[in-house]
């Protein structure tokens, strides 16, 4: 979950990078139909895995991958104003959600320590932030919108996980996510034009950045979709929940190098203490279950 959230951060570094120049709708549709081209060759060679799922058993899927593209259009959105620690702020406030939706929709029973690492770990985030850098104006609903939906999307994820393997479920959610966000992109180029799109897009301000961002973000989604597909084999979507915070931090470094300056003093420190004493709140309620 750790390494999750490494590759998470490269991902919406790389979104940040290309929504400078890159046409919304084809962003999203290029961060889904890229990595789902790049790892077509394996599911072509492992086909009859693929094939032991019935299509029409798949709407927990096509459900996962209709909240994903809301929360990458909100998302995307607000990275073309917002800054990269404030929109990955706004777009993991998901833990907060996810026990709540485990117990509405699923009676899971989210632990006592869970709660109580989340709200520390949520402390953490908002001293690194502050109120005062401007992250709880109006366009920030569009950062808070990613969040609700990527909480429901990982829930989902979660239940999906336990009924079919790793290989089927990054599978399904490229296919159908890819399929969502053509339809979308389809109907935007037929008001916009195709050609001042990609002009626009990938031309008039140069094209080795947008189309760097586009691949390395790929790559780093198909990465986090492995990587979190086998955290929750293992654990409830629930109790990883903490983990996501890391991101904010390394974000937080990120901007830190980029805009030195910007982040810094004793509020930053002690939000990355309280960021990772939540985590080990849940750490040690875990090892404690283990015994």
């Amino acid at each position: 979950m750790i390494l999750a959230m490494v590759v998470s951060t490269i991902f919406a570094f790389s979104i940040k990078s290309a929504m400078a120049t890159v046409f919304l709708p084809l962003m999203v549709f290029l961060r889904f139909f890229i990595p789902f081209l790049i790892i077509l060759p394996y599911f072509f060679y492992n086909f009859g895995e693929i094939r032991e799922v019935s299509l029409m058993k798949t709407g927990g899927h096509l459900l996962r991958a209709s909240f994903v593209v809301v929360s990458q259009y909100s998302l995307f959105y607000y990275f073309t104003k917002g800054s990269l620690t404030n929109g990955i702020l706004l777009w993991n406030t998901s833990p907060l959600f996810i026990p709540i939706i485990m117990r509405i929709f699923y009676k899971h029973r989210t632990p006592l320590p869970i709660w109580m690492a989340l709200f520390v770990a949520f402390l953490g985030v908002i001293c690194i932030l502050k109120p005062t850098n401007g992250v709880f104006d109006i366009f920030s609903i569009f950062g808070f919108l990613s969040g609700i939906t990527v909480a429901f999307s990982q829930v989902l994820y979660g239940v999906n996980r336990e009924n079919e393997t790793l290989s089927q479920n990054v599978y399904f959610f490229f296919f159908y996510t890819s399929l969502l966000s053509v339809v979308i992109l389809l109907f935007c180029l037929y008001f916009f034009g195709f050609e001042q799109v990609l002009s626009s897009s990938f031309y008039d301000k140069g094209v080795l950045i947008p189309v760097l961002s586009v691949l390395v973000a790929s790559f780093a989604s198909i990465g986090n979709q492995v990587l979190r597909g086998k955290a929750y084999l293992t654990a409830k979507p629930a109790s990883l929940a903490p983990y996501i915070y890391l991101s904010v931090v390394f974000a937080a470094v990120i901007d830190a190098i980029l805009h030195p300056g910007s982040i810094h003093g004793f509020l930053f420190v002690l939000g990355m203490l309280l960021i990772f004493s939540g985590i080990f709140i849940e750490m040690f309620y875990s090892a404690k279950l283990s015994y």
